[in-house]
């Protein structure tokens, strides 16, 4: 027969590894104040956004048609749509990002501007006197070219380079890029924001995380913006369906008016 295993026993044997035990506890805490330290901290910002209420009017002229605005969780849901996130990447022109460190001196890139088919990938800005190439990387074929102080927009890609003259300048400045992914960059936005509803009221908070305060707040202040355009988008082309509608129906009258006559 099998002896039963007692609570003396369990006692015995965590006694016999006592110092197995205490050193697994020990390196585990310092392990995790070590991580604490190094890992780069996430900072959270908070936005508020009342959300629109819906259009009595509208909803009686157009008969079958929904009006999601007194929905608190349709709109919740807007607001972590792709669409919102799409106004918000290309708010902030997240898609572009500096691979090098540090700017050359006396260069500024200004009101970067990436469209949605714009490709992936990384590429290079070389500055010259007059005007910039933009080059594929690795194959180093010019992808644009463009005027230096004036606004340039070309194949999905808007910038505008500023040279500061009062620096000393050698010629030309090379500055290396990416093009980030637009389908992986709205899945990295999405993990970090977060929405809900302020108690039982018609005002959502957006919280968003990032590695600066700074980046952080424009994120959430970003998305308020965003998600009130987008609902104005959306009033402005059920007023036009409104007035198509109403045009149709008056339309309608005068030439039943006319047959009568």
């Amino acid at each position: 027969m099998e002896e039963e295993l007692k609570f003396e026993d369990i006692i015995n044997v965590l006694k016999s590894r006592k110092k197995i035990i205490i050193m697994s506890i020990i390196f585990i805490t310092l392990l995790s104040i070590v991580y604490s330290f190094l890992k780069p901290p996430v900072y959270e910002a908070k936005a508020r956004v009342r959300l629109p209420g819906s259009s009595q009017v509208t909803e009686f002229f157009l008969a079958g048609m929904t009006n999601p605005w007194n929905d608190v969780p349709t709109q919740l849901e807007i607001i972590k749509s792709i669409n919102v996130a799409k106004r918000v990447i290309n708010k902030l022109g997240l898609r572009f990002r500096v691979l090098d460190k540090k700017m050359p001196p006396g260069l500024t890139i200004d009101s970067v501007y990436v469209k949605e088919d714009m490709p992936s990938g990384n590429f290079i800005l070389e500055v010259y006197r007059n005007c910039y190439l933009v080059k594929n990387l690795p194959e180093g074929k010019i992808y644009i070219k463009g005027p230096i102080k004036t606004y340039h927009e070309e194949k999905g890609l808007g910038l505008k380079v500023l040279l500061d003259k009062k620096q000393k300048i050698t010629f030309p400045l090379k500055v290396k890029f990416e093009i980030l992914d637009y389908h992986t960059l709205i899945k990295s936005l999405s993990s970090r924001m977060k929405v809900s509803q302020e108690a039982r009221s018609f005002i959502a908070v957006i919280r968003t995380r990032a590695r600066s305060p700074e980046l952080a707040k424009k994120l959430a202040d970003t998305y308020a913006n965003a998600y009130v355009e987008y609902t104005l988008d959306d009033v402005r082309y059920s007023a036009r369906v409104l007035r198509e509608f109403l045009q149709q129906q008056v339309n309608k009258i005068e030439t039943q008016l006319k047959i009568q006559e």
